[in-house]
């Protein structure tokens, strides 16, 4: 976990159920998206990604999960810290 800027792919490994935060900022109206995925894919990993993204004040604003891949472009965002 840790800041994102924009426009990053992070790799690396998250063992089971290890949650890994990370804080990114917005500026009014921008969708980020967000993908997460295993790469390559491997069946017998059972890779199950999910994710919450929470504003600063702590209300969930989005969430997604999957048993493969998560891609998902939010809504406008108001400025600020996620």
């Amino acid at each position: 976990g840790g800041p994102l800027s924009a426009a990053v792919t992070v790799s690396g490994q998250i063992p089971a159920a290890d949650p890994d935060p990370w804080t990114f900022n917005v500026c009014a109206g921008a969708k980020p998206r967000i993908l997460l995925s295993e790469v390559p894919p491997n069946p017998s990993n059972q890779f199950s990604p999910g994710f919450w993204l929470f504003n600063s004040s702590g209300a969930l604003v989005e969430s997604g999960n999957s048993t493969t891949v998560v891609d998902i472009t939010t809504l406008p965002l108001p400025a600020g810290a996620y």
